[in-house]
């Protein structure tokens, strides 16, 4: 079974909701903070397994493309990803 949103209303992975891609809470505190005023959720402290659907975000949170640094000869090599990813 998917993980689902836990976004008051949103019925995101939900067996009558939409399948969509889930994020975890960032670690870094500060963006942690900034997703948990954006849900208005009261009372509520993510877990580990709290997760957000990209239902709750625009296309520019979104990374398109993965870049690695080969450590032999230094050269950079970015690939364009189907799948979606958090840009945090």
């Amino acid at each position: 079974m998917p993980s689902m949103c836990c976004v008051p209303n949103c019925n995101g992975n939900y067996k009558k909701g939409p399948r969509v891609s889930i994020f975890c809470f960032p670690r870094d505190k500060v963006l942690a903070s900034q997703w948990l005023r954006a849900i208005k959720r009261d009372n509520f402290s993510p877990t580990a397994s709290s997760r957000v659907c990209e239902l709750h975000f625009t296309e520019d949170d979104f990374r398109r493309e993965a870049s690695a640094t080969d450590a032999q000869t230094g050269i950079r090599v970015t690939a364009h990803t189907e799948e979606t990813r958090s840009a945090s």
